[in-house]
Formats: structure tokens, sequence, C-alpha cells
């Protein structure tokens, strides 16, 4: 994970809005260098959230491969390394640091409370 982080850009703002995603407050997430907002989509935001670099492929089994990317979830207040894959969350994740390069993937909930 990257330690510098930065505001979204209105046009990063403005292309996340194109594609489905809304956030309580968009002055609250934080991107990385690099950040590719074309990456993210039909996700809602809320809490203090931080983003990293979304630029490689997934390889899944069977040869089926994915960009890395956030899809169709909710995501409150919680940290996102490089290059991961988050999809179809059915509820929500709260308060997680998702490492480099994880796959979270057809989920219904992951949230944290306290120290773990």
């Amino acid at each position: 994970m990257k330690n510098g982080y930065r505001a979204l850009s209105a046009e990063e703002i403005n292309i996340l809005l194109l594609q489905g995603c809304d956030a309580e407050d968009f002055s609250a997430i934080e991107v990385a260098e690099g950040f590719d907002p074309s990456r993210v989509r039909a996700t809602q935001f809320s809490g203090r959230v931080k983003i990293g670099v979304l630029e490689k492929r997934i390889s899944f089994f069977g040869g089926v491969e994915e960009p890395a990317g956030i899809y169709h979830a909710t995501i409150h207040n919680c940290v996102i390394g490089d290059n991961v894959y988050v999809s179809n969350i059915e509820n929500y994740i709260a308060n997680y640091v998702i490492g480099d390069e994880a796959v979270i993937r057809h989920i219904s909930l992951l949230a944290g409370e306290g120290e773990s």
C-alpha cells in the first residue's frame, strides 16, 4: 500500500458519478497517485476511504481475467490497497484494511469493530 494519498479531482468525481458511484462526502475519499476511476463502478462510499492504484488484471480459475477494481459494493471507513478486486458485495464492507492484490468477491457482509 502506498503512503501518499491525495483528494479526488473534480474530473474523477464526475467519472465516478457517471459510473453509478456515490459518496456521503467525496472529500472523505483519498486515492493513490495513478488511481483510475474507470475501475470503480456502482459503488457507494461513506466515512473515510483510501484507495490504491487499480492497474493490473486479476487471474481467476479457468483462465478468466478481470481488471482490478471495485464493482457493485458499499464501502465504509476502509483502506483499500493496490490492485484489489472487490465485486458484488451484497451489504457492505466496513472498517477494514484490505491488503494489496486481495480478492473479495460475492460476499454478503465484511465488517470489523474494535481491534482485531
